[in-house]
């Protein structure tokens, strides 16, 4: 895919983020309420919600705009509608938790807003539009390094596929650009030459350290996609990725690793995690024992419920509205062949001769059962957020926590595969496809709304 393809590609994605933006009405993508008192907070440079901290001022005005009127998850209610609209209340909401980071480009737009004295729902179509463009310049910088470093990879068709992103990407919600991030993530670890690890220069490594310190830096569940790197790095060189020559590349992307799960973790240890559990009466120390006391039974729960093959295409690409299961399932299979197709294209992606059929297929059984365990971890802290205690279900689980994780297991199916059965003409077939789903997608916004 060359650079005019490109720009063709991403100029349909503009209109689509535009039109996705404008025709939902204010606060009717999920959790909107709660991004948007939380964009709020950051637009005062409240940063972090600490215990005894919590909250900045707001109008009522503007808070019965953004939340009660809409019917938000947003916590702190009023005790009278009648008050002054000039009083000042507390912005608590559910996403208080989250880092300042992906909130930045809603704080800013929100300033603007307010600066250029536009009413509270009207500041939520400005929003969006702003925070669908800063992911779009964000993954278009990324993906035309890759171009310009003259790598065949055809990731970037993925993105038409992902009308969950799409939507995303034209809401007030800090998963916008957190999902931005980790797609740039992609895109540059496979511009990489595993095959010549040792030879990735300085800056290269700096660029991927501050994109994982960024992923770290959004929500906890993300900060897992930063092991890919890693992945490919064992799928391309084996074992020899322990030998001297590998060894500092190997501890390098390790390093990467682990600087994404501590920053996540250092958000966790200092905000208030009460705020996780607001108005939906969950009681986690209860919910704990009874996981301890049942752990057979809340594995096959999880299990069944995150990877329910009659629920899997909404797992992964969860829209919430406009597509019905048909589309939905089609969009799903879609994805799943064009990120094989995308990763397989990288041509400086081969598996030596010397690395065994029975350790290829290891490596791909391996990344399968961290897909799988991957799968269990993040539904528990939704179980314990969501669910009453014995509840037969698994309450609150959204694709979107799983998506991140789809790469991991993707890519390491190149251990398995052989890239020269790929052909031109089979990458064009694919190309094409890119325009049908977010082209169903738009169709059904325009008529769902």
């Amino acid at each position: 895919m060359g650079i005019k393809s490109q720009r063709i590609i991403f100029i349909f994605l503009v209109i689509v983020v535009v039109a996705f933006s404008l025709l939902k009405k204010p606060f009717g993508n999920p959790d909107e309420g709660a991004h948007f008192l939380r964009a709020y907070e950051v637009s005062h440079f409240h940063l972090i919600n600490r215990e005894g901290d919590i909250g900045v001022g707001i109008n009522c005005q503007d808070y019965f705009s953004a939340a009660k009127k809409h019917f938000l998850i947003a916590w702190y209610q009023p005790e009278s509608e009648s008050l002054d609209a000039n009083c000042m209340v507390k912005s608590i909401n559910s996403a208080g938790t989250y880092p300042p980071l992906p909130y930045l480009p809603l704080a800013i737009s929100l300033s603007v807003s307010k600066l250029m004295h536009l009413s509270v729902e009207h500041s939520v179509y400005f929003m969006r539009i702003v925070n669908g463009f800063s992911c779009l310049f964000l993954i278009y910088f990324f993906s035309s390094r890759v171009l310009l470093g003259q790598h065949s990879v055809s990731v970037l068709l993925i993105l038409a596929m992902l009308p969950m992103a799409l939507s995303l990407w034209a809401s007030v919600s800090a998963d916008a650009l957190t999902l931005a991030l980790c797609l740039c993530f992609i895109f540059y670890i496979l511009s990489f030459d595993y095959s010549r690890a040792s030879l990735i220069k300085r800056k290269e490594w700096i660029l991927l350290y501050l994109l994982a310190f960024a992923i770290g830096n959004s929500k906890v569940g993300y900060s897992m996609i930063t092991i890919t790197p890693l992945v490919l790095h064992f799928c391309c060189n084996g074992f020899m990725v322990f030998r001297n020559s590998l060894i500092r590349s190997t501890l390098l992307l390790m390093g990467c690793v682990l600087l994404a799960v501590g920053t996540s973790i250092v958000w966790v240890k200092f905000t208030d995690k009460s705020l996780v559990y607001l108005g939906n009466g969950a009681v986690p120390l209860e919910q704990i024992c009874f996981v301890l006391r049942n752990p057979l039974y809340f594995i096959s729960l999880s299990l069944s419920t995150v990877f329910d093959v009659k629920q899997l295409y909404s797992t992964i690409l969860p829209l919430h509205y406009g597509l019905n299961g048909m589309y939905m399932i089609i969009a799903f299979w879609l994805l799943l062949v064009n990120l094989f197709f995308a990763c397989l294209t990288n041509p400086h992606f081969n598996v030596p001769n010397n690395f065994s059929c029975v350790s290829r297929t290891s490596c791909f059984a391996f990344s399968l059962m961290l897909f799988f365990i991957f799968g269990i971890v993040l539904s528990l802290p939704l179980y314990l957020t969501y669910n009453p205690v014995a509840y037969d279900n698994l309450l609150g689980f959204q694709g979107r926590y799983l998506l991140p994780i789809l790469p991991i297991l993707v890519v390491s199916l190149l251990a398995i595969s052989m890239s020269n059965l790929i052909n031109n003409d089979l990458k064009q077939i694919l190309s094409l496809t890119t325009f049908v789903i977010p082209a169903v997608a738009l169709l059904n916004k325009s008529n769902f709304c």
